[in-house]
C-alpha cells in the first residue's frame, strides 16, 4: 500500500492507494473508497523521415554526389554508419575508392524502400563492413573512410 498526501487549491488530500490491476485501482481518499479506471496513456511514436536530396553526377569518379553532405551524425570519426534497420541491396563503392562528403556509397532498402546511404566524410574508402544482402541496425558500421 502506498500512501500519499496532495494539496490542491489548498486543500489537503490524503490518499492510500491500496490495489493496482491492470484496468482498475483501488484508492482511498480521506477516508472515501473509490474504484478508479485506469486508461492507458497514448504514447506518440516519432517516426523517422528519410528526405531524399537532389543530386548530381561527379564527372571525376562517375559516381552520384549530394548538394549537401549528409545529415547523419557520426559516432566515430571516418566510420559510415546506418541510420536505421534495413538490408543492404548495393554497394556502389570499392576499397581503396576516394569519396567526398556527400556521395552516395550505397544503397539500403529500410521500411520497404531503397535509401541511397551517403558519405558523411570525404576520403579513401578503407574497409567495407558489409556485404550486399546483410541485416543491419542503426548505428551500425557499414564502411570506413579514412
Amino acid at each position: 500500500m502506498r500512501k500519499y498526501s496532495f494539496i490542491i487549491n489548498d486543500r489537503q488530500y490524503n490518499v492510500d492507494v491500496l490495489d493496482v490491476s491492470e484496468t482498475y485501482a483501488k484508492v482511498e481518499v480521506n477516508g472515501i473508497l473509490y474504484n478508479v479506471l485506469l486508461q492507458k496513456e497514448h504514447k506518440e511514436t516519432k517516426t523517422q523521415t528519410i528526405k531524399k536530396s537532389e543530386f548530381v553526377m561527379d564527372a571525376t569518379t562517375k559516381a552520384r554526389t549530394t548538394d549537401h553532405p549528409a545529415q547523419v551524425e557520426m559516432k566515430q570519426p571516418g566510420n559510415i554508419q546506418s541510420p536505421l534497420p534495413g538490408l543492404i541491396k548495393k554497394i556502389l563503392v570499392k576499397n581503396g575508392d576516394e569519396v567526398k562528403a556527400g556521395q552516395v556509397v550505397l544503397i539500403m532498402e529500410a521500411m520497404k524502400m531503397e535509401n541511397e546511404i551517403q558519405s558523411t566524410v570525404s576520403g579513401k574508402v578503407n574497409e567495407i563492413a558489409v556485404k550486399e544482402g546483410d541485416s543491419v541496425l542503426e548505428g551500425d558500421t557499414l564502411l570506413k573512410v579514412r
